[in-house]
């Protein structure tokens, strides 16, 4: 039996017995699903931290109910595990992460738009793998964790629509914010003569990863088509100039994927698209429908950028998503909005 000092928070009803206190008069309330949700997945990285992690098929389970990543892939790009690449000098270990584990992914690209190139490399993590370093550093920084995770399925979507418009593309400068993985961006440095192709992330072993992944495209037997090709650190800010970033108020195109999740970051995110698009440029955000997360960024942006939000943008990701659905997996869209610079309403 619990006694409080004064009426339990959530709502019922209490009798108070002199000299006791108050006590409650029936069971607590369930708990709101999400807010379960997200209790649980706290529960099972804390096991992952302590090392109590099984990894067995009730674990697994357990994960799959509770994650956010509902949806792994919709298979627009076959793919599968190579050797490393040849590399000049070892890529560098960030502190605290000499136990993660990474394996090079090829992916087809041939079959989707006209282009040269056949195939584009990326570097994941094995399993997914998130380490006590990667904790500290989200909790200093305030940058999440998500893109050391994994590949998630906004990137391949975007990237399907964006190879069908490669050759609007060439001789753009353009730049992926919150890239994460990177292959869409990896992809476009392959595929597009692009004049420069900037992959950004807020998350220093993202940056680490990436750049090991563009010098091992560029070694490959393809080369690199964009002429220019880096990765950098960038952590959006409502405080960004242009002179923070390379080429800030020049990119053509600035590309994102499943970055509207956060809400906090959203002003940071918009301010962030105005420093760096030119005057003519515009932005493509591909996000899965999160909440209310799409409708408040499209709140935020209101009178700093023009928005143009569709779902039926391609016929092969429609497709994959109705699949999607009839499989009874939710939030499985990947909605495009285009974002252009210039004052307007949604």
């Amino acid at each position: 039996t619990h006694r409080f000092k004064r009426a339990p928070m959530d709502g019922r009803p209490s009798i108070y017995v002199a000299g006791f206190g108050l006590f409650p008069t029936g069971p607590p309330p369930p708990m709101d699903p999400a807010k379960a949700k997200a209790k649980a997945r706290w529960k099972i990285l804390a096991k992952f931290l302590k090392g109590e992690a099984k990894g067995d098929a009730s674990q697994e389970k357990e994960l799959k109910e509770v994650s956010v990543r509902r949806h792994s892939t919709f298979d627009l790009f076959p793919c599968s595990a190579i050797p490393a690449p040849a590399h000049p000098t070892p890529p560098p270990i960030p502190e605290g992460q000499e136990d993660v584990a990474y394996q090079w992914l090829e992916y087809d690209v041939s079959k989707v738009g006209v282009h040269a190139a056949k195939s584009v490399l990326a570097r994941q993590r094995v399993g997914g793998k998130v380490t006590l370093a990667d904790m500290k550093a989200s909790f200093s920084t305030g940058v999440d964790n998500t893109g050391n995770v994994c590949l998630w399925p906004a990137e391949e979507v975007m990237l399907h629509y964006l190879l069908e418009h490669s050759a609007e593309l060439e001789g753009k400068h353009i730049c992926e914010l919150g890239a994460g993985v990177g292959l869409a961006g990896l992809a476009l440095g392959v595929a597009v003569k692009a004049k420069s192709l900037l992959l950004t992330d807020g998350n220093e072993a993202c940056v680490a990863n990436l750049s090991t992944a563009v010098e091992g495209n560029r070694m490959a037997p393809a080369g690199l088509a964009a002429s220019e090709m880096a990765a950098r650190l960038l952590v959006w800010s409502e405080k960004l100039s242009s002179l923070d970033v390379p080429r800030a108020g020049t990119f053509d195109l600035v590309i994102a994927a499943d970055c509207l999740f956060f809400k906090d970051f959203h002003k940071a995110l918009v301010h962030t698209l105005v420093t760096l698009l030119a005057d003519s440029g515009r932005a493509l955000l591909f996000a899965p429908l999160r909440g209310d997360t799409l409708e408040l960024f499209c709140k935020a942006a209101k009178g700093k950028l023009d928005i143009k939000r569709e779902e039926r943008y391609d016929e092969a990701v429609w497709t994959a998503h109705q699949a999607a659905l009839q499989a009874g997996i939710d939030g499985a869209a990947a909605v495009a909005g285009a974002v252009a610079r210039g004052e307007g309403a949604e």
